[in-house]
């Protein structure tokens, strides 16, 4: 089925080489296994601590639910 605007294969290359990342995210995300949205979390939590501080972080924590049920993990 084409759903994507780019070949699930790359030109020229086959098995897991060419395979784009376009199929394995739409499949995980049919499944409802979000785990492709959590790459790179842990590095934009440093870069967050860095820039801002710990401290906005642990406000955002208290006064922001989103964000408290982001971290809560249930």
């Amino acid at each position: 089925m084409h759903i994507g605007s780019r070949p699930a294969m790359r030109a020229g290359k086959s098995g897991l080489q060419g395979l784009r990342a376009i199929p394995w995210v739409f499949a995980w995300t049919q499944s409802r296994h979000m785990l492709p949205g959590w790459f790179g979390f842990g590095s934009g939590m440093k870069a967050a601590i860095e820039n801002h501080g710990e401290a906005v972080l642990e406000r955002m924590l208290v006064e922001w639910p989103f964000f408290r049920h982001l971290l809560d993990g249930r």
